[in-house]
């Protein structure tokens, strides 16, 4: 579904291509592994070397990157509107055909692990988590991966891993959150060849975004946990 936030940006456009993965369960069949695949999206493809790939990224994004979850997968971009086409032939390249050579995987491997040390591992907010964890089980999951199961990648998870993305582009609903000044015909055209989708539709609002939350309270701890939909703007 293709949500369009309007803003006063007569040339920019930003946009979120979520893919839900509430339903497949990965953290649990595959721990890590397709946090592991979401990097490897931006190592080289069927198209772009590594070094092209940079370059692109220099010339056509002011924003790109991703983020893993235990619910999405989300890739995130701001371009120049004129550049659109030329950064969805990227996407569409970088989702669809990314691939790892072997003589990069060891330095990709250590990006992960320096990413779990210092953007998890090391946060007061990861400890908070973990003792929420006692009272909501499913808190203990995370898309990341624990320490160990990213130690142990070899190069041969890689394929392991690009079978995962395929079931995860086969299966997992997606959403886009587009936010711009107005969306063209073409610029629709062009975001509908991302996600692949015969028809957008008319630009949705969003229904029921936050269910009931529910309070958590420990001696050391506070912390109120609600759901969201995919297509939430907070």
């Amino acid at each position: 579904m293709l949500l369009h936030h309007t803003a006063p940006w007569k040339n920019t456009i930003a946009f979120r291509l979520t893919f839900n993965l509430e339903k497949l369960n990965f953290h649990r069949t595959h721990p890590g592994l397709l946090h592991f695949a979401e990097h490897m999206m931006f190592v080289s493809t069927a198209k772009f070397t590594q070094r092209d790939l940079g370059d692109k990224f220099s010339l056509l994004f002011d924003i790109m990157g991703a983020t893993t979850s235990v619910t999405n997968l989300n890739i995130n971009v701001r371009c120049h509107k004129a550049d659109l086409p030329q950064v969805i032939e990227v996407l569409r390249d970088m989702i669809h055909t990314w691939k790892c050579p072997r003589t990069l995987f060891e330095s990709e491997k250590k990006i992960i692990l320096d990413e779990y040390k210092n953007n998890y591992e090391s946060l007061d907010f990861t400890r908070g988590v973990l003792a929420l964890a006692k009272h909501i089980p499913e808190l203990k999951h995370r898309g990341i991966g624990t320490k160990p199961d990213l130690q142990e990648l070899t190069y041969g998870h890689v394929k392991e891993a690009k079978k995962i993305w395929e079931v995860m582009l086969k299966n997992a609903p997606r959403d886009l959150i587009v936010v711009t000044e107005s969306l063209t015909k073409s610029e629709t055209k062009l975001l509908n060849s991302l996600i692949n989708l015969k028809t957008l539709g008319k630009p949705a609002a969003p229904k029921d975004i936050i269910k009931p939350a529910k309070l958590i309270n420990t001696n050391t701890l506070s912390a109120v946990q609600f759901s969201a939909s995919s297509i939430s703007p907070f």
